[in-house]
Order: C-alpha cells, then structure tokens, then sequence
C-alpha cells in the first residue's frame, strides 16, 4: 500500500511515527466534533474504509519495525 506516491515499507521511521500522529489528531478531530452540541442532530458518515485501511497499514508496518506497542 502507498501513502502518497511512496510504498508504506519504503518510509523512514520517523515518517510512519508522523503519519500514525496525524491519522490518530484527525480521529480525535472527528470524535469530538461529532460531540459537539452544533452536532448532534446530525448523523455523521461512517469512517471512509479507505481511512481504515491506511490506518491499519501504517500501524501493522509500525508493529513490525517494533517502533511502539499500539
């Protein structure tokens, strides 16, 4: 799987570290907007699978260079 132009396994470790921070702020985002009383009326979309699978990919990579327990 690529982020961006360049495959997951090709990224340094400081960039898979940087991307997971950046996927997890935006979850957080989400959460606490889908909370705000602005709202709560709304039904909000499911997360994007596509979100889902990059997630997962950068966190299996992060696991296998043994870079932190998540």
């Amino acid at each position: 799987m690529k982020y961006g132009t360049t495959e997951i396994k090709d990224l340094w470790d400081s960039q898979l570290l940087e991307i997971y921070s950046e996927l997890v702020r935006s979850e957080e985002k989400r959460l606490k907007a889908r909370s705000h009383e602005k709202f709560k009326k709304m039904e909000f979309a499911p997360t994007n699978p596509a979100f889902i699978e990059l997630k997962n990919a950068i966190m299996n990579e992060i696991r296998k260079r043994k870079l932190m327990d998540i």
